[in-house]
């Protein structure tokens, strides 16, 4: 018998006895009670802590011991086996939106959040699986797997589709739990974890920081259409009407997008306006390539002719010059929702339901100072300059 045979009598034949003891037995070890190598209760403290008879329990590690996945010593005991089995392992998924499969090589994020990922759960705890799944197809690529599969628990990058949103629906309602990257409207009232990365904090604290640093001509890119465009121009429209920035539609350009392409060629109109901005804002590495090529390309340097700085950046050592960003948002964000995924499949209490996620800009030579920020310094307009983004007291709280 194996656990696949476990799990299918469990599920479709009426409850018995013995199997609750061995499913209880089975879930302790993959939730880490029970760890690899430990010496299990005696068949009577079993009984006592399941409140079944102890004849019963021993029925239930019986069958365990059948498959491999505790180790009987005579006149010594019951022990977990030391070498984990894939039985004993909890099955968990990183589910990604398959645009990030559209690329030459690995996009840098589904890389930067394996990574998070697999630093924060225990290989020897749990079987962690990659699912990619298309826009308007959450259900048919990965919700049927995974109740195919049995796995428990998910860690998902978000995007914006109707299908996610019932497909998580139905995942939480059949018990899977569920951390999600990034925030969406309509993750209210599901019972998921979120980690929210919406930049509009991080692009005022840029932003901010340019124009103490002298910059007057600064652009803020994006991937049109956006869906918190309103929401960044409100919190960027008191810095330009303070320091008389003049029109706030002249800050935010649209790179033309969809799901899969961007038309980064549409920012080359940006060097060949009479006055060439002396900031850029780049929502990714992407751009942040394209505009670094450009200005090899055109004779431009970088800071003295045009400053870079990015929203996100998941490939950090590819630039010619490290860029100014957010310090590792995308990684910080994986962990973190690991780290809670981990919480829920081992029961644990958590308060919030999901974390604002903040970042400190790192402010690198991709920035040039256009003023001598020297006479800056101890002041509170240098605190403000080099002032943490980040806050541990915004994190937590309901969704808004």
């Amino acid at each position: 018998m194996n656990q696949k045979d476990l799990t299918l009598n469990s599920a479709n034949q009426p409850k018995l006895k013995f199997s609750t003891a061995r499913d209880k037995i089975l879930s302790w070890i993959q939730t880490g009670r029970l760890p690899a190598g430990s010496r299990l209760p005696s068949e009577r403290e079993l009984a006592t802590q399941l409140e079944i008879d102890h004849r019963t329990v021993r029925r239930g590690l019986a069958e365990l011991v059948a498959v491999g996945l505790i180790v009987k010593r005579p006149r010594v005991g019951n022990f977990v086996r030391d070498v984990v089995a894939p039985e004993m392992l909890t099955q968990v998924a990183m589910v990604l939106p398959d645009y990030l499969l559209h690329s030459d090589a690995r996009h840098p994020a589904a890389v930067v959040i394996q990574q998070g990922v697999n630093a924060v759960l225990d290989s020897n705890r749990h079987a962690i699986t990659s699912l990619w799944y298309h826009r308007d197809r959450f259900w048919e690529d990965v919700g049927e797997k995974v109740i195919a599969r049995r796995i428990r628990g998910l860690v998902v990058y978000m995007r914006s589709s109707p299908s996610l949103a019932d497909g998580l629906k139905r995942l939480t309602e059949a018990g899977v739990k569920v951390a999600c990257i990034d925030y969406r409207p309509f993750l209210e009232g599901l019972d998921v974890f979120a980690v929210d990365m919406r930049p509009m904090q991080a692009l005022r604290q840029m932003v901010e920081g340019l124009i103490l640093r002298g910059h007057r001509r600064i652009v803020v890119a994006y991937y049109a259409p956006w869906n918190l465009l309103e929401d960044s121009r409100a919190i960027l429209k008191p810095l330009v009407a303070a320091h008389g920035l003049g029109d706030l539609d002249q800050m935010f350009f649209g790179i033309p997008s969809d799901s899969y392409h961007a038309n980064n060629e549409a920012l080359d109109v940006l060097f060949e306006r009479p006055e060439r901005p002396t900031a850029i804002v780049a929502p990714d590495e992407f751009v942040v390539s394209y505009l670094f090529r450009q200005c090899h390309r055109r004779k431009i340097s970088v800071p003295q002719d045009l400053s870079i700085a990015t929203l996100l950046d998941n490939a950090p050592h590819s630039h010619p010059i490290p860029v100014t960003a957010p310090d590792a948002l995308m990684l910080r964000a994986s962990e973190i929702a690991a780290r809670y995924l981990d919480m829920m499949l081992q029961g644990k209490p958590f308060p919030e339901s999901y974390v604002r996620l903040r970042s400190r800009i790192q402010w690198t030579e991709s920035v040039a100072d256009l003023v001598d920020t020297r006479e800056l310094r101890g002041s509170a307009l240098q605190q403000r300059l080099n002032a943490a983004v980040y806050d541990p007291s915004d994190e937590g709280g309901p969704m808004s």
